[in-house]
């Protein structure tokens, strides 16, 4: 089944990754409860978050608590897959080209 995320959850879940260094550390593998409010109000998803590079990460969400081993494997196919051919080095270009400033957005989302 297909899900979308709320601009208002997809917020506060890039707040909670650019919160803290230990997330954004490259190789690291970070398994953390969220709760996204415009998702589900009553529950929590875990997200599973590691990053490639300093600017590229890998972040997976689930309802399974104990998920984490299962997403791991997920996450190291799609960080190969991204190590592979350039593709890396391509995100990061994009990204770079089309930086994204979270305070910027969340003062547009909210005037507008």
């Amino acid at each position: 089944s297909s899900h979308s995320v709320h601009p208002t959850d997809l917020h506060l879940l890039l707040s909670t990754l650019l919160s803290s260094t230990a997330f954004r550390t490259p190789h690291s593998e970070s398994w953390i409860p969220i709760c996204l409010p415009r998702y589900n109000s009553a529950g929590f998803l875990h997200a599973y978050i590691s990053f490639v590079s300093d600017r590229t990460g890998v972040v997976l969400l689930g309802g399974e608590r104990d998920g984490f081993e299962r997403m791991r494997e997920w996450g190291v196919g799609v960080r190969k897959r991204l190590s592979e051919g350039g593709l890396l080095k391509r995100v990061e270009e994009m990204a770079r080209a089309q930086d994204y400033s979270l305070g910027e957005s969340f003062l547009l989302s909210r005037a507008g």
